[in-house]
């Protein structure tokens, strides 16, 4: 970067130093007093600038200034002093916000939304809410060629009374007694829509669960059980999930995709009462945009 003194000639030594250092992103900027001081020297006698006055680019060898003129360059030195220290501070501004320095919210943004990396706005995202659902919109899943005793009893996971729940059958081990893979609930949500989370309750804890998805419901007979057994996906990678208390709340879905078939499986059982393993699952909601 040139000096002001190899641009022009005649600038004072203390101000080119000056100049240099504010341009200089390594030097820190001086605190206001320290400033001052060194443009407080603009204010010296007209005997400091016998030789070179401030800003004093050309001078006449044949004749020496008057005092009035010389005052006159002195303000007119401080006044481009001035602008020139504003041009200065902007230049470092604007490099200090391209350089991806972040953003501090306020209190006034709370809830008002973001700001990206460009500095605009974003909105704020969008609060999930609770999707209503009915007992025809449930029901159960049972392969691969299940009792279905449970038939019907889908309803009571979703209308919103505690007391009401499906029960499992009683089984000899935790694992449906070897009998099948598992049980759930097939929910449909009757259109494709974003899902933020999937909320079940059960009596107890211990419950090994998790939740899948598939695209549509080939049935409610044991074949169609099957399919939805054999083609459906885990939400999240992993092994299945054992909760750790009454409620269990999933929320791996990918926010960019919507689901209309979501099905919460049971695949291992606590102990209950007598000794048989079984579980009550009471309530089921499902949350989305």
């Amino acid at each position: 970067m040139a000096a002001p003194r190899q641009i022009r000639a005649g600038v004072p030594a203390y101000l080119d130093d000056l100049t240099m250092d504010l341009l200089d992103k390594r030097v820190a900027v001086p605190e206001a007093d320290a400033l001052a001081a060194e443009l407080a020297r603009l204010d010296a006698s007209d005997d400091d600038y016998d030789d070179v006055g401030p800003l004093r680019f050309t001078q006449n060898a044949s004749a020496e200034p008057t005092r009035s003129t010389r005052k006159i360059m002195v303000g007119v030195g401080a006044l481009v002093v001035i602008a020139l220290l504003g041009l200065v501070f902007g230049i470092r501004a604007i490099t200090t916000s391209n350089n991806g320095s972040p953003t501090h919210n306020t209190q006034a943004n709370v809830g008002a939304g973001t700001q990206d990396a460009n500095g605009g706005s974003q909105a704020a995202a969008p609060t999930p809410k609770k999707i209503p659902l009915t007992a025809d919109m449930v029901r159960i899943v049972d392969p691969p060629d299940g009792s279905r005793v449970d038939t019907g009893e889908a309803a009571y996971t979703v209308d919103n009374d505690k007391d009401s729940a499906w029960e499992t059958q009683g089984f000899n081990d935790p694992f449906f007694g070897h009998l099948k893979p598992g049980m759930g609930v097939l929910i449909n949500l009757g259109s494709p829509k974003h899902v933020a989370d999937v909320r079940v309750e059960t009596n107890t804890s211990g419950v090994g669960m998790d939740v899948r998805t598939g695209t549509s419901d080939p049935g409610n007979t044991s074949a169609g059980d099957k399919k939805v057994y054999e083609t459906y996906k885990k939400v999240s990678d992993g092994d299945t999930e054992r909760t750790d208390g009454p409620l269990k709340i999933f929320d791996g879905f990918n926010e960019d995709s919507t689901y209309q078939y979501v099905l919460v499986w049971l695949s291992e059982l606590p102990r209950g009462d007598g000794g048989k393993y079984r579980i009550s699952v009471t309530n089921i909601e499902v949350y989305g945009y």
